[in-house]
């Protein structure tokens, strides 16, 4: 019983000891303020931070105010304190030799055993740099986004075919890519590509492919030959790159068309049906006959081939068209024929618009998971 008194008052300086050399040492900024707002206690980290020593000891926050927040957000931040007994969130100030920064900050208030408030204690990290690495990723997007749609093909439209094309990606750069080429006076060639994934990587790989198409193109326009050169080069490139790129793969649609001899050729990795829609109605799917391109070493691809007359309508997506809300892939193709149908007497750009109305998706991105792709050409 002796012993008692000396251990918890030996307990007790040793606490606050510990407190005190975690409050000095700790890297966040803190500032602790009483009710009326004097701060009282500041520690270096928020003098290495703001520029500011000992000389706002009984100032209030205002001294490193920026001047950029309305006082509306400072009413919110203390109404949020007063309702919930803290604040998270980011609040840009200014140091001592002016120039601003941008800090994330914690207020908690502290209260007595009553529940009375004592003090307000901020805990802040300045993070500039952060925001500025991230005001840099965003203009590099950007930037990428732009050159990503200089790439898709602009619309053809003559007497025998209108072909056009819309890109939505789910985020700022996506992985899908549509491409046509007029290989001469009567023959075209169509191909939409969806890298599985999103982002810069996807981008990257579907831009590759976007230029290797072209070089295979000089040597082969048939269809089975096209995407089984193309998927030797993915799977040299995933094989080269397999710890970066074993969670992707790509599904493409190749479609040859000759006004001339009306007559349309395709192949298909691993993709969506294509809808051939004729003078009469009748839906015509362009299914895969392989897997995706560069998941095996070499892969046996099998042709379709018909012969059209009349007004027709040829539509290429990729699943983010129809992987939406709980239906089934199966069923969502078949409401996407309907649609097709419906609408084939529109022009290009106006069925593009209609799939997309119907199918509830907006231009704009983040507003739906995947990337989509629709290309649509006219044939008369």
């Amino acid at each position: 019983m002796k012993l008692t008194k000396p251990l918890t008052a030996s307990l007790s300086e040793a606490s606050e000891f510990l407190a005190d050399r975690l409050f000095q040492s700790i890297m966040e900024g803190v500032m602790v303020t009483n009710v009326e707002g004097k701060i009282l206690f500041i520690n270096p980290a928020f003098t290495e931070i703001t520029g500011f020593d000992k000389e706002v000891i009984g100032l209030t926050p205002r001294v490193i105010r920026s001047g950029k927040h309305s006082e509306a957000f400072y009413k919110n931040i203390w109404d949020s304190i007063a309702r919930h007994g803290q604040w998270k969130g980011e609040i840009w100030n200014k140091r001592k030799d002016g120039q601003f920064y941008v800090q994330w900050t914690t207020i908690t208030v502290i209260k007595d055993e009553k529940g009375k408030p004592l003090f307000y204690a901020s805990v802040f990290t300045d993070i500039s740099a952060k925001k500025e690495a991230e005001q840099q990723l965003q203009e590099d997007l950007r930037l990428a986004r732009k050159v990503q749609k200089e790439l898709l093909s602009q619309p053809i439209r003559n007497q025998d075919i209108h072909i056009t094309g819309a890109y939505l990606p789910s985020t700022m750069i996506g992985g899908d890519l549509y491409v046509w080429y007029q290989l001469n006076e009567h023959e075209y060639s169509l191909f939409v590509l969806d890298v599985m994934g999103h982002g810069i990587t996807s981008a990257l790989l579907a831009v590759s492919i976007r230029s290797l198409l072209r070089s295979v193109l000089y040597e082969t326009v048939k269809p089975a030959n096209v995407l089984e050169k193309m998927n030797s080069h993915v799977y040299s490139l995933f094989k080269s790159q397999q710890a970066t790129l074993r969670t992707y793969f790509i599904s493409g649609i190749y479609v040859h068309i000759d006004t001339d001899a009306k007559q349309i050729r395709y192949a298909s990795a691993g993709h969506p049906p294509g809808l051939f829609i004729d003078y009469t109605g009748d839906v015509t799917e362009l299914e895969s006959s392989c897997p995706p391109l560069g998941m095996i070493e070499q892969i046996e691809v099998k042709e379709g081939q018909f012969d059209y007359e009349g007004r027709a309508v040829l539509v290429l997506y990729t699943d983010g068209l129809i992987e939406h809300g709980e239906q089934t892939v199966g069923a969502a193709i078949e409401e996407l024929k309907k649609m097709v149908r419906q609408h084939r007497h529109l022009e290009s750009e106006q069925i593009i618009c209609q799939l997309l109305k119907e199918k509830k998706y907006s231009r704009n991105p983040n507003t739906f998971e995947d990337d989509i792709t629709i290309v649509t050409a006219i044939l008369y």
